[in-house]
């Protein structure tokens, strides 16, 4: 795995990545650890709320994955803000990643899964600290409204909350359900991991990254596949 606070991803590359994990594991005949399943599945989650960010706010977001080690957050979200002297900032996201794979996707019980993983009495997160839950479930409008409404009422009043929903293999709905019902997008994954960025580099890497000199067997590092 890679955990380099100076390297992020294309969204695109880390879907591609993904899917390579995946298939080197089922031709392989081998599982992958819970550990990596897991950083695996975060991973997907957050390039796909990238795609979501690039269309709402017309940027170019990349991710990065974050060391188990730091505890919080998953992974990180960033994109480049042009200064008056020529040079770019940073501003970023701290992502809190949750996938609910059970059946009960009621409102209530998304709004319960939600509270239950990321708002429990042992969790501690800053008010910038984004929750985003992967349901692979399209949410309608009432549903929204009755998962807002669970959350406020449970005094999740600060922090961003969205719900990231399956519309069929390749179309995802984005909503942010707390504390506002806002940033609804619909997209194609397909459609926008083909759209190039204007540095379309797979993987920046920091002036201080201890992994630039490094790449793998075709010349670009899948994070999943290197160590």
């Amino acid at each position: 795995m890679i955990f380099d606070p100076y390297v992020w991803f294309k969204p695109d590359w880390i879907i591609h990545c993904c899917h390579a994990a995946a298939r080197h594991y089922s031709v392989s005949n081998k599982k992958p650890s819970s550990e990596l399943a897991k950083l695996i599945s975060e991973a997907q989650t957050t390039a796909l709320f990238c795609f979501g960010f690039n269309l709402l706010y017309h940027k170019e977001h990349r991710m990065q994955l974050v060391n188990p080690d730091e505890q919080s957050p998953d992974t990180r979200v960033m994109y480049e803000v042009p200064q008056e002297n020529g040079n770019k900032a940073l501003e970023y996201y701290d992502i809190e990643v949750v996938e609910k794979i059970e059946k009960d996707t009621t409102p209530e019980g998304i709004a319960d899964f939600i509270l239950r993983t990321k708002f429990a009495k042992d969790k501690s997160y800053d008010n910038k600290t984004t929750i985003l839950c992967g349901i692979y479930k399209n949410i309608e409008a009432e549903s929204a409204k009755a998962i807002n409404e669970h959350l406020l009422n449970a005094g999740v009043k600060e922090h961003s909350v969205f719900i990231l929903g399956a519309v069929d293999d390749n179309t995802y709905r984005l909503l942010r359900v707390a504390p506002t019902i806002d940033h609804d997008i619909v997209f194609d994954m397909l459609v926008e991991a083909k759209k190039p960025y204007i540095n379309d580099s797979r993987v920046l890497f920091g002036a201080n990254s201890y992994r630039r000199p490094k790449t793998q067997k075709n010349g670009i590092l899948n994070p999943f596949m290197d160590s």
